[in-house]
Order: structure tokens, then sequence, then C-alpha cells
């Protein structure tokens, strides 16, 4: 007999907590129980089975992660698993909207017989310079030393994760710095440098020498330069609210419902402030995929988030937003919080471009996307060196 928890790439679903429901299947079953769902570390299954809540342990979407997790764990291999962050993107998203399913974290899902997605040992191993050490670029990293490339990793911040990091803080999301974790581990083991809290220049590139340039450099954010009061003291941006960087007040307007948004919103909703969602567009996280987007209006929807659709911000005062479209309003606000879109940032790929260096760019600097896309670039971008 299975039992199955609901899915939620909000990760809210405590991991294994449907094995808690395994007295109740006995009451009405002599036959095994296997219980399903986030179970993404082994250490959990094992916890299950010698507990007496479950007699077999399925996993589905973690074989999709890492099809080795039990050999793995057989070996105690723990911090090698890449393990499922439950997103939901690669696997479902994709079967929901008619793609061919894959998975975010594991670029190899869905081609596996695909003889341009294989690692293949060089022959002629490159000086590979990657700037940037997000998910994109510490893909390419991971696999351009697999291929016998010399490789090191440079990024200005002190952690490794880029915008996918940030990605964890909101509500039920913490599991995603797991893939960043496993990341800085595997190039640990593969001995990559990965240098922090350094941004690349033009001295570090011409003491560097490289053969090739992998520029994961990420986005910039889009200032709205147009809307009066933009520029005052109480406009913050997203990314620097989930990253902490800045503090807010009581009572916030998110202007931007896209993902980004929508998760700033909820991730302050979550801290009890008062927040609004200003959005152009007939519907909020129209950008995010549908059984994650479900999750995620429910929650905010619990939180108390207000949200204005076909609404867009006329002004920005002090202490109130000026608001026209479908709702025409004057909203108070002790912060407001920007999260109306973002552009690729070449920056630093532009400057050796201009030098004569060959310099691939990739990930979110290439096109703004999801994890995932970024995750496969880097992969294939490092086998075509």
């Amino acid at each position: 007999m299975f039992i199955s928890a609901a899915s939620t790439a909000l990760i809210i679903t405590l991991p294994a907590l449907i094995a808690t429901v395994r007295r109740l299947a006995m009451s009405v079953t002599h036959l095994p129980v296997i219980v399903v769902r986030r179970i993404n570390d082994p250490r959990v299954a094992n916890t299950i089975l010698v507990s007496g809540k479950a007699d077999l342990i399925g996993m589905a979407r973690q074989s999709l992660a890492d099809p080795e997790t039990p050999n793995k764990a057989k070996e105690g291999r723990f911090l090698d698993i890449r393990r499922c962050v439950g997103c939901l993107h690669g696997c479902v998203g994709h079967i929901d909207t008619g793609r061919r399913g894959t998975c975010e974290l594991n670029p190899m899902i869905g081609h596996e017989a695909d003889p341009d997605y294989q690692i293949r040992k060089t022959e002629t191993p490159k000086n590979v310079l990657i700037i940037g050490a997000g998910p994109g670029g510490l893909s390419a990293a991971i696999t351009a030393a697999q291929c016998g490339h010399h490789v090191k990793v440079y990024d200005k911040d002190k952690w490794v994760g880029g915008s996918y990091r940030i990605a964890s803080i909101p509500p039920g999301k913490g599991e995603i710095a797991n893939f960043c974790a496993w990341q800085a581990h595997t190039l640990k083991k593969l001995g990559v440098p990965v240098i922090l809290n350094t941004e690349v220049t033009k001295e570090l590139v011409e003491q560097e020498q490289p053969d090739v340039i992998i520029a994961a450099t990420g986005v910039t954010p889009i200032i709205p330069k147009k809307i009066p009061g933009v520029d005052k003291e109480l406009v913050v941006l997203g990314q620097d609210v989930l990253s902490s960087a800045v503090n807010t007040g009581q009572r916030v307007v998110v202007a931007g419902g896209g993902l980004v948004g929508v998760e700033v919103a909820n991730y302050l909703a979550s801290l009890l402030k008062e927040v609004t969602i200003v959005e152009m567009r007939e519907g909020i996280a129209l950008d995010e995929t549908p059984a994650p987007r479900k999750d995620l209006l429910r929650d905010i929807h619990n939180n108390g988030v207000r949200v204005l659709t076909e609404t867009s911000v006329k002004e920005i005062k002090e202490g109130s937003v000026v608001v026209t479209g479908e709702t025409e309003e004057e909203i108070p606000a002790d912060t407001v919080v920007l999260a109306i879109g973002r552009v690729s940032n070449t920056v630093l790929a532009d400057q050796p471009k201009e030098a004569g260096y060959d310099v691939r760019i990739i990930g979110d600097a290439h096109t703004p996307a999801l994890a995932g896309a970024a995750n496969r670039e880097g992969h294939l971008t490092a086998l075509s060196l």
C-alpha cells in the first residue's frame, strides 16, 4: 500500500510527514506500507524504517536529482548526494506544460542517451576562468573540471550561490541552500579553487591568462526612473530585503508581482508586516510554473498579503504610494520594495571580450530564467570547450 503526501514547491510539507499515518493504513490492510514524497535524505528514510513507520521507502524526485543516492548512502557519502529541493520546475513543471521531464538540479535527466550531454575527457586541457559562483557558474566549473580542464572560480560575494542562495530565504524555501552547498562541496572534492570576496578586474584577468572566460555574472534589478519618487530613501530592492542588506518598516508596498516580488511579499508577511503587492498584469507570479504557483498563492493568502492587479505605481511619496489602474488609491507605506524585473549583467564580461579573450556568457547574464536553465547552460558550455 502506498501512502503519499501532498507535493509542494514551498516545501512547507515536512519531509516524510506522511509517515506518521502508517498506523491508520495498518488498521485497514496487512500489506507492506510504502511511504513516499519529500524524502530526499537517506538518513530520514532510515529513521522512518527503524521507527516502524514504514516497511519500504519510495524516492521519485530524489531519484531524478541524484540517481546514485542509494549507492552513495551505502558508502556513507552523504555530502555527495545532490538532494532534491522540491521546486517542481523541471519534473512536474515541464510535464504539466507539455515539455520533456527533466530536473533543475541535474542536467543529465531527460538527456541520458544524448551524446551532447555526456562527460568527455579532453585531450587539450584549457585554463578556464569563471566569473560568478551562482548555479550556472558552478555547474560549468564542475563539468569543466570533470572534463580535465584547469578551473578557477571568482565571485565578489562572500558566499556561493548567487541569487539562488537568496531564493532560499523566503518561507519554505530553505532546502534550496542544500544545492548551493552540494556544488561547493563537489568543487572542493575536484580541487577547484573558489575565490570569494574578489571582483574580477582587468589586472586579474591579465594575471590569470585564461584560455576561456565563462561569465555567469547574473542580473541587475530594473529601477523604473520614470516613477516620481523612486529615488527616495524608503525605496529598496527586493534582493536587498531577502539578503538582509536593508530593513523595512511595518507597512510595505511591493511594486511588481512577478515571482520575485511575490516571494519577497510572502517573506515580509511571514514576519507579520502589512504587505500590499501592486502588479500591472492580470495576475501575480505568472512566471512561476502551475503547481508551485498554486501553493505560493495559497501561502500569501494565509499570510494576509493584499494583492492589487492591473494596477501600477504612479508616484512614491514620503509615507505613501499612489497607484492607478484597476485600483485608484494612495496606500500608506513605510517602505517600497522594487521587484519590477531584471536585466542581464554583462559588465564584467564586456571588457575581457573587447581585449580579445574567448568569453562565453551563460545563465542569467545571457537570458534571465530559473536556475535549471543556468545549470544546463553551464554544463553544456563546459562540454563545448
